[in-house]
């Protein structure tokens, strides 16, 4: 196996010291231990607990004290299981806590502990000679430690020692991690966000610099490799390199979901497939694309292509990766049923790596291996307390945790050795999910992992293509909360797909963005942040309501229709980016008037962020107060926002009359004006004659 340039820290890793950490009264990690008990005992075997025979068992104590008020002189009194444990499951729970330490029964050693000082710790050596073990045949042996002060016990350890173990045949190993990002809501990663991450120190840096060069398979987010492709020439330099990188490991590939999304919680929730991902084209920009012009003196009548341009990409090649293992998909660890493996094969999944915990082995002495079937589908099973212990040992916070777990994972497996008579299958571990976020013991786990002389390194395509044993799927649905949500999500988008008919030609660009951000909120990577997982879920809701509702008529106040035939103003908003197309239809629900056949439906687009207004000619058949329904559709037939109530007071044949008023007022005007210059000549004739009569 290739280890990196951390490999020569195995010298130094074979004479770390390995500790058992324990509470008082129960066994626990070193890291719940340092937060709750007052006092934290760790026990560690040298050379990780490969003992031989003739050896003395050399062993380092330490105690500290959290409670601030110190430990007085005490007395560790070391025991042993003079029987080998036989079984991984019985390990496993000699680690955890759950067998009596009473199993541990032969005394081997007491030894004095000097005091400690408060808010302090010391490191007692106890070597117990070869000749008080009395161990018998090669396994592994549970090795316990008690601390007294004044007869009482104020803490006790647990670990376990090989013996004569390393002549065993390997146990072959091989390892799989998520190259994954923090969990967000969003489509694409941004550019800003992506040359965070690919900097020197980014996560995405820092999660390929562990992996490469090893021989762990590396589960891919294509979220990753879109979203850098997807930017053309205006992506972070550092971006494109580290794709560059990427596309150059020898580690095992395979593809995650996009934004590594949970498998299975959608099918649970109601959905047939698991949600696939939409096409992109409508995010791609072909200007970040479009041939740039050569540097040139002289002004040329056409741009010359650079070869350096990168060509248009499609919704194929921004996702495009040349996996190793392209056929198998990661689930969230523990969430299958036995319904949601034929929902998966119906989606076109065909291989995927699932917990030792979620399946159930046909009943073997030996240890199974990792390659499985359950039905048509493929399964890489991982093994859950293999992966458990190699968890604590890359996330362990603190030395005694990280020494702790390395003798949980390597005791294990050379059991694993001893139960299969030197046949042993490859198994499988897997980190977790966000195992990079607090990684700090990657390089050395790896190195301590592998120096055993009983774990040999593996490859994930080397476990895949081994005789597959058949399984049965045990269910693990789950949670109620989460599926709720969930369900209330996809029947949102629902609407969202059904309103969308309004935005054509450019629906894609509402419907693929909206998958997208639905994807990143099934992502994996919330599942340790629920409460914030809940906040993003209910936004989502929220958003998609208010998508659904952009586009509305517009409510106004009671309006007056003088006349038979007018035309009814009405105003519809469109609150989206886009523009959209409706058609509204008008509803009296009187008869009192009608609307024009032609203009039942009245075709509209709106500008984008805009309002407009449109006329619905009406005829009024009688007077009165009417109630009008206004309804918007989608060229589909689906309504479209809400219905609209508007109050008409119609006041029909008002034309008709008020034509006769106004001609009744033209003729009166003109029959005074008449009169008027009737009377006005008459009176100038009478005057002329009266002038007249005088003169004569």
């Amino acid at each position: 196996m290739k280890l990196r340039a951390a490999v020569a820290l195995g010298a130094v890793a074979m004479g770390i010291a390995v500790f058992g950490v324990q509470n008082v009264g129960a066994a626990s990690s070193a890291d719940a231990a340092t937060a709750l008990a007052p006092v934290i005992v760790s026990l560690s075997p040298s050379q990780f607990g490969d003992l031989g025979a003739g050896q003395a068992l050399k062993l380092t104590l330490s105690i500290a004290d959290q409670s601030g008020s110190g430990i007085g002189a005490s007395t560790a009194t070391v025991s042993v299981d003079q029987n080998p444990i036989t079984t991984s499951d019985g390990l496993a729970d000699w680690f955890a806590g759950e067998t009596k330490a009473s199993n541990a029964d032969a005394n081997v050693s007491v030894a004095a502990v000097a005091a400690v000082l408060p808010s302090s710790s010391n490191t007692t050596t106890v070597t117990v000679p070869a000749a008080s073990l009395h161990f018998g045949p090669a396994g592994i042996y549970p090795i316990a430690v008690s601390v007294q002060t004044n007869g009482e016990t104020i803490g006790s350890a647990r670990t376990a020692v090989t013996w004569k173990v390393s002549r065993s045949r390997s146990v072959p190993v091989a390892l799989a991690a998520p190259l994954t990002v923090p969990a967000s809501s969003s489509t694409f990663i941004s550019a800003k966000t992506l040359a965070t991450d690919t900097s020197p120190t980014g996560v995405l840096t820092r999660e390929l610099d562990e992996l490469d060069g090893t021989q762990i398979a590396i589960g891919i987010d294509p979220r990753i490799l879109a979203s850098i492709r997807i930017l053309g020439r205006s992506a972070p330099q550092s971006a494109k390199d580290w794709l560059n990188k990427l596309e150059a490991v020898s580690n095992d590939t395979f593809p995650l979901a996009w934004a590594d999304a949970d498998l299975t919680v959608a099918l649970q929730a109601g959905a047939t497939t698991v949600p696939s991902v939409p096409p992109l084209d409508y995010a791609i920009t072909p200007s970040q694309f479009a041939p740039s012009p050569n540097p040139t003196d002289t002004p040329v009548p056409t741009s010359t292509p650079n070869p350096s341009d990168p060509p248009l990409p499609t919704s194929q090649s921004l996702v495009q990766f040349g996996y190793t293992l392209p056929d198998l998909s990661w689930p969230a660890e523990d969430t299958v049923t036995a319904a949601d493996a034929t929902k998966l094969e119906n989606s076109g999944v065909a291989g995927a790596i699932l917990s030792s915990d979620n399946v159930k082995r046909p009943e073997s002495p030996i240890p199974g291996g990792a390659s499985a079937k359950v039905g048509a589908l493929s399964v890489a099973i991982s093994d859950s307390t293999i992966s458990g212990y190699l968890r604590d040992a890359v996330q362990a916070t603190t030395r005694a945790a990280w020494a702790s777990a390395m003798a949980e994972i390597t005791t294990s497996l050379a059991l694993v050795g001893v139960q299969s008579g030197g046949d042993a299958q490859i198994l499988l571990a897997t980190l977790d999910r966000n195992w990079e976020i607090s990684d700090t013991h990657f390089a050395e786990t790896l190195t301590g992992l592998y120096t055993r002389s009983w774990v040999a390194p593996s490859e994930l395509s080397a476990a895949t293509a081994a005789k597959p044993t058949t399984v049965k799927i045990v269910d693990k649905p789950q949670p109620a909360a989460r599926v709720a949500l969930i369900r209330s999500m996809l029947a949102a988008e629902q609407q969202q797909v059904a309103f969308s008919v309004v935005t054509e030609p450019n629906r894609e660009s509402l419907t693929s963005s909206q998958r997208l951000i639905l994807l990143s909120l099934l992502s994996d990577e919330w599942i340790q942040n629920p409460s914030g997982w809940a906040t993003a879920a209910n936004a989502y809701l929220v958003d998609s309501h208010k998508i659904v509702t952009s586009v509305q008529a517009v409510k106004s106040s009671s309006a007056l229709l003088l006349g038979d035939r007018v035309s009814l103003p009405i105003t519809i908003s469109n609150n989206l980016d886009q523009a959209v197309t409706v058609y509204v239809a008008v509803r009296p629900k009187t008869t009192l008037i009608s609307v024009d056949k032609a203009h039942r439906l009245e075709k509209v687009t709106i500008n984008a962020n805009s309002q407009r207004r449109t006329e619905i000619p009406i005829q009024s058949l009688s007077n009165g107060k009417v109630e009008v329904q206004v309804m918007l559709y989608s060229q589909s037939g689906q309504q479209v926002g809400s219905t609209t109530v508007m109050n008409l007071d119609v006041q029909a044949g008002w034309e008709t009359v008020g034509t006769l008023i106004f001609a009744a007022l033209v003729v009166g005007i003109f029959a005074f004006g008449l009169v008027r210059n009737i009377r006005k000549r008459r009176k100038v004739e009478a005057a002329e004659q009266e002038t007249a009569g005088e003169t004569a």
